[in-house]
């Protein structure tokens, strides 16, 4: 749409030269159709005159908007530049916004609203627009009626409203066809005492759909009566259609209505339920407003039932005026799961929406379908930091390794390395958000190489040991709910927030060669001292969030690589010898063990390794591979 090309702007008071990058969708159109210059309305005052006069200063306000417009092109944001190029035509009226915003229209597929626009500059700046420019747009305007078609609709019997996607367009038989932009619309044909008929109609570009429609006579009606509750004189829009003015009365068909006011200006009221019963009157009141914000709603599929706030507004397309603030849209169709969100509507802007609702065929509605469920098989690589009981943090201080020496506490830290296996079974609330229960098995190993003392019986001077190896083991068997929202990509996003117990048993190994410090009064020949322990099994709960993106292999099965990070809250895993390992005390958190003397016939006394916790709270990262499967 906007081509690579020199575009001059007009920036106040003063003329600049910039070099600006537009795709233009018909080579030929060339830069002066995109550039929001405004010399032809007035000539530029001096360079050090400030403008004082309000006309001027809505040219100003005028040309940056048209220059916000075109950068906002540039980046694909058509539906903004399209707001900023109106509202620059509302301050000074160009040619170059005119295009502009017909540009913007293109991009936005609403080719007939397009050619419209250039239309309408045409005629407007007949005189001025140079040769070249008009053939420029007129091949624009040739492209454009390629992407539109047309809708003739007559009936019988004759004078019945046709309202196309949510718009009145005409009474039958229609002087003229609508023009339309190719593709699916929906139409309504509705005669006061007559059933109304709905259908969707899709139309090819440069082609005319002819309908001929019969009416049916309705047997029963109801009274419906509208005013306002001020008493203005407002249109009576029902389903779409103009009935008349309030205060109005009138006979429509039993059922549900959507019912809205619409005045001059922005001035009238949003979409309003009301049930009308067979031979009964109803009646409604309705404060008309300013709605201050515009709603664009283009479903997929076309032929879907539009609700908003509650009230079904009819079925395709809905374009209409609301307060800004929060509404609720839902929409449904045949064959497709209902579609449920809440949007924002902002005071002075048009909100384009296209929701798509998912095909019941790859979603079914039966609520106990089993399409809503899927499991996961997985296996990953597990991964800490540390299991941050006392062993790490020994690592991070200076440690005693002689009589007034320390040095820092590990010859070589290790982080705990292993794996993770698990099952899943999971159940679709919606199409993204599941629930699931997982089951698996976490292994994980730490190896340190030391320094550290220990305590004996047979002076005063410990003993210590410059290469002694602890390892510290940690297995469960783990349980875990979740939930799980996942993003229906070509790659599928998934997030996931894990909660779960875990039953871990926690065992350890240790081996060193243990000495008295030099000059030692009572020293110990040099011993290799190994303390088996006890195997602690104790519950640890955990949390933390995945992050996987899948590979889809058929509608059934995808592969999902992924990362979890796991928080286990361990705690009071206090390192204890073996019960049995000798006669030696075996309370909590003692690890004690004999000296052997020199020629290993008998014990020279008892030495005890300082108390120390296996675990603290760790984090455990899973990078990992799955294998999904959709059950059908």
């Amino acid at each position: 749409m906007y081509s690579d090309v020199r575009v001059k702007y007009l920036i106040g008071v003063n003329r600049w030269l910039r070099r600006a990058t537009c795709r233009v969708l018909v080579g030929g159109l060339s830069c002066a159709l995109i550039a929001p210059s405004v010399a032809a309305q007035a000539p530029p005052a001096a360079p050090t005159e400030r403008a004082s006069t309000p006309a001027e200063a809505q040219r100003r306000e005028a040309e940056e908007r048209a220059e916000r417009g075109v950068a906002l092109a540039k980046s694909g944001a058509f539906e903004q530049a399209l707001t900023e190029f109106r509202a620059s035509l509302a301050l000074v009226r160009t040619r170059n916004a005119l295009t502009n915003s017909a540009l913007a229209l293109r991009d936005l597929r609403r080719f007939v609203e397009a050619r419209a626009v250039l239309r309408e500059m045409l005629s407007e700046f007949e005189a001025t627009v140079p040769a070249n420019e008009r053939a420029a747009v007129e091949r624009v305007i040739g492209a454009l009626e390629a992407n539109i078609g047309h809708i003739q609709v007559d009936s019988v019997p004759v004078g019945a409203t046709v309202i196309i996607d949510g718009q009145q367009r005409g009474v039958t038989p229609m002087d003229q066809a609508v023009a339309v932009d190719a593709g699916p619309h929906s139409l309504r044909v509705t005669k006061e005492g007559f059933a109304a008929v709905e259908a969707s109609v899709s139309v090819d570009g440069r082609r005319r759909s002819e309908l001929r429609v019969a009416l049916l006579t309705q047997r029963e009606s109801g009274t419906l009566r509208v005013r306002e509750a001020a008493g203005r004189t407002l249109d009576v829009v029902v389903d779409g259609a103009v009935l008349g003015k309030t205060p109005f009365e009138g006979a429509v068909a039993p059922g549900h209505h959507s019912v809205l006011l619409v005045g001059e200006g922005n001035l009238g009221t949003a979409p309003s339920a009301v049930a009308v019963r067979v031979n009964d009157t109803t009646q409604i009141v309705l404060s008309a407003a300013v709605l201050d914000a515009e709603v664009r709603i283009e479903p997929s599929p076309s032929n879907a039932s539009v609700a908003l706030d509650g009230v079904d507004v009819g079925h395709g397309v809905w374009q209409g005026r609301l307060t800004s603030g929060a509404h609720r849209l839902e929409l449904q169709a045949e064959g497709h799961r209902p579609w449920v969100s809440q949007f924002s509507a902002v005071s002075g802007r048009r909100e384009l929406l296209k929701p798509v609702l998912t095909r019941a065929s790859e979603f079914p509605s039966d609520a106990l379908a089993s399409a809503r469920v899927y499991a996961e098989l997985s296996a990953g690589l597990g991964w800490s930091p540390g299991f941050h009981g006392d062993p790490d943090v020994s690592c991070g201080k200076q440690v005693e390794v002689a009589s007034g020496e320390s040095q820092r506490g590990c010859v070589k830290l290790g982080a705990p390395v292993g794996f993770l296996l698990a099952g899943r079974g999971g159940y679709l609330l919606t199409p993204r958000i599941g629930v699931e229960l997982t089951l698996g098995y976490i292994w994980l190993k730490q190896t340190l190489r030391r320094r550290i003392s220990a305590a004996h019986d047979l002076g005063e001077e410990r003993l210590y040991s410059q290469d002694f190896r602890d390892e510290t083991v940690a297995a469960a068997p783990l349980g875990a709910v979740s939930v799980a929202y996942r993003f229906p990509w070509k790659a599928p996003l998934t997030l996931r927030v894990l909660v779960g117990l875990s039953r871990m048993s926690v065992y350890g190994s240790n081996r060193g060669t243990f000495q008295s410090p030099e000059g030692a009064t009572n020293p110990v020949p040099a011993t290799v001292l190994s303390i088996p322990e006890q195997t602690q099994h104790l519950w640890v709960p955990f949390a933390g969030p995945e992050v996987r993106i899948g590979l889809p292999l058929s509608r059934q099965w995808s592969l999902d690589l992924g990362v979890a990070a796991l928080l286990f809250f361990g705690a009071d895993t206090p390192r204890t010898a073996r019960s049995g390992f000798s006669a030696l005390s075996q309370q909590r958190g003692e690890r004690r063990a004999p000296i052997p003397d020199e020629d290993g016939s008998g014990n020279l006394g008892v030495a005890s390794l300082p108390r120390e916790d296996a675990l603290g709270t760790f984090l455990v990262l899973s990078p990992s591979l799955s294998a999904r499967l959709q059950f059908q």
